[in-house]
């Protein structure tokens, strides 16, 4: 008895392959819209939207967003003028708006944590303009898009 190839899985993977694809594209994760761009904590602290400062940036797992349409909500004094310049994805879901608890160091969260995150992450990618894929650093622990291919 010969075994035959296995058609279904081909056509599976070949079905999930395009899904990731068509995803990509519409999310602007690739093509010619998407910036490849990665910064450093430093420079990004540059965007806080202060006089002479080049923009109004912040982060959110490493995805970076133009925040200047919600100026009077980031500019510096205004209620969370601490979320920009960086990424503070923890204070997004504990609250801890001080310099301890305003860091991108989302380990040991919750799975609940994790899925406000998520909204969060939902909510910018709809209000806001996204700016780059990432900062650098935080893209090789959560990106599908390792830092170091990155060109």
């Amino acid at each position: 008895m010969q075994k035959r190839p296995c058609w279904r899985g081909l056509w599976l993977s070949l079905a999930v392959a395009a899904a990731a694809v068509i995803t990509a594209r519409l999310m602007g994760w690739c093509g010619s819209s998407a910036g490849f761009r990665l910064f450093i904590p430093e420079e990004l602290s540059r965007y806080r939207g202060g006089p002479g400062d080049p923009g109004l940036y912040l982060a959110l797992l490493g995805r970076v967003y133009d925040v200047s349409s919600g100026r009077r909500h980031y500019e510096p004094g205004a209620h969370y003028s601490s979320f920009a310049g960086r990424d503070a994805s923890r204070a997004f879901v504990t609250g801890d708006y001080s310099e301890a608890g305003l860091v991108d160091d989302v380990t040991n969260l919750s799975f609940s944590e994790i899925l406000t995150l998520q909204n969060w992450l939902s909510f910018y990618e709809k209000n806001y303009v996204f700016v780059v894929l990432g900062l650098m650093g935080v893209l090789d622990e959560y990106s599908t898009v390792p830092a170091h291919s990155v060109g």
